[in-house]
């Protein structure tokens, strides 16, 4: 029951004011650069992905400088709930927000009560608080934003924000370290009145090449139970939705992909002769292609097999789309219903998270380690990226500080951006899907498999293979029998021809 919370009840004309102020603070504290840059949440030209490469790069740069780094994960609980009023008040008067809408913000907040209603039971008491802003509120985004937006740390490198979730990262020289930062951020989240999610917590040590912790450092890291806010801090790492090991590798996500693709797929077979095609393509979208489409950014940072499962699984369900055998090409599927594959998918993620990086100035800062090619003189190539220089055994592993320039410089000069916004992405959809069929065509039709397989399943081949076997049979049996398998043979044929 600790996990229920109360969403408001909002009368429709109370929404669309809220949605009316929420606009107009959202736009103040932009225009104004009022909000910490490293806060991803509930922000235009912000997304998830942003955050997620973000805290993987800080993290490279520290391993390739031979720094031993640590991540720490924090999570608030309860986080709207607990926020403060008369502490968001004064922050709110402390970015500029003055006089009349001060008070309006106060007005909003104060005086509000909250009653039960269960099995249809309307509790007689009511309850108020001084702490918490309305759950399912468009305001109560920006304002948690505020109230969130001065974490910073002295002794930590990189914050990043999204929403109440927090990703720490800094360098770890001595055992002390750990601890004085923990120390520092149950400082600044008890003098918030914010509490963290146990559940959530979670703790991480890289060390340069992917060594083992030496001995020293592993007996302490045993021994010590780290505590924030009497939260005992794991050692396994989940953020947003991406799963990290000590080594950066992306096996548990591609794996959860995997299977949540599997799943989605199955039920496509199970209705592939049930639904119409429409139908079936709309439940690809919904149970296959949102987990690939996710997946993709990080597609080319996982193994071999782990690409070529998700390749398996894309196909097997397009397959069931179409309605095909189980050992056609897909090729022409994906050329058909206009789907890229997971790899030029992957493709065109990056370079779309890419370009847009290079169109706005702000996130120009967040990644300071893309930059743009430099010569005294203009050359054909100078809006291309510099690759970072990283270390063999980082390059080896192909994450996205490496791979995402790459991708980018490959298509830029193919890309026309002086057509419309919709036409210039739908017209590097169409190159790609053209890039992937000339790749993957069946050239030898003789020596194909996939194709001699596909002959062999024909139905013309199945009614041939079936009037050779009765006339074996009738070769084979007596003169007493040939008689009944030739009417066998004729009243095959007859149906047949029907």
């Amino acid at each position: 029951m600790t996990n229920y919370r109360p969403i408001a009840a909002i009368p429709i004309f109370a929404k669309i004011l809220e949605t009316v102020v929420s606009e107009d603070l959202m736009i103040y504290l932009e225009c104004n650069n009022l909000l910490n840059n490293q806060q991803f949440g509930f922000r235009k030209f912000r997304s998830v992905h942003q955050a997620i490469i973000s805290f993987i790069n800080n993290i490279t740069m520290e391993l390739n400088s031979n720094n031993n780094t640590g991540c720490l994960l924090l999570d608030c609980e309860k986080a709207l709930d607990t926020v403060n009023r008369k502490e968001l008040l004064q922050k709110l008067e402390s970015y500029g927000i003055l006089g009349k809408k001060l008070n309006w913000f106060d007005s909003y907040m104060s005086d509000r009560t909250q009653k039960v209603k269960y099995n249809n039971i309307l509790s007689s008491n009511t309850f108020s608080s001084k702490y918490g802003v309305l759950q399912g509120s468009t305001l109560s985004a920006g304002l948690f934003l505020i109230y969130i937006n001065d974490l910073k740390l002295d002794s930590v490198k990189n914050v990043l924000l999204y929403a109440d979730d927090c990703a720490l990262n800094f360098n770890i020289k001595t055992e002390k370290d750990i601890i004085n930062i923990s120390q520092e951020v149950e400082n600044w989240y008890s003098n918030n009145h914010l509490s963290l999610n146990k559940n959530k917590s979670e703790l991480l040590i890289f060390t340069p090449g992917f060594k083992e912790l030496n001995m020293q450092t592993s007996t302490f890291f045993s021994n010590y139970k780290f505590f924030i806010n009497n939260s005992i801090l794991k050692t396994n790492v989940r953020y947003l939705g991406i799963y990290l090991d000590q080594k950066l590798s992306f096996h548990h996500s591609m794996k959860k992909s995997a299977r949540l693709c599997a799943i989605g797929t199955s039920s496509l077979i199970k209705v592939k002769y049930l639904f119409p095609q429409d139908a079936k393509i709309k439940l690809y979208a919904a149970f296959v292609h949102s987990h690939l489409n996710f997946i993709s950014h990080y597609f080319f940072s996982g193994t071999k097999s782990e690409q070529k499962t998700l390749k398996k699984i894309q196909k097997r369900a397009l397959r069931a789309v179409e309605n095909v055998s189980t050992f056609s090409h897909t090729a022409q599927i994906f050329k058909k219903l206009n789907i890229l594959p997971i790899e030029k998918l992957a493709e065109y993620n990056i370079f779309k998270f890419m370009y847009r990086l290079n169109g706005y100035s702000e996130m120009k800062s967040i990644f300071p380690y893309w930059q743009n090619k430099t010569a005294q003189f203009h050359l054909r190539n100078s809006h291309h990226y510099e690759i970072p220089k990283i270390k063999p055994y980082l390059m080896s592993k192909n994450l996205p500080i490496s791979i995402y320039p790459r991708i980018f410089n490959r298509y830029i000069d193919i890309f026309t951006p002086n057509i419309g916004y919709g036409d210039q992405w739908a017209k590097l959809k169409e190159h790609l899907i053209d890039e992937y069929l000339e790749s993957n065509k069946c050239t030898s039709a003789k020596t194909c498999f996939v194709c001699k397989k596909a002959q062999i399943l024909s139905p013309d081949n199945a009614k041939n293979e079936k009037l050779q076997r009765i006339k074996e049979l009738i070769t084979k049996k007596g003169t007493r029998k040939r008689l009944k398998y030739n009417n066998l043979r004729t009243r095959y044929i007859k149906h047949v021809k029907q």
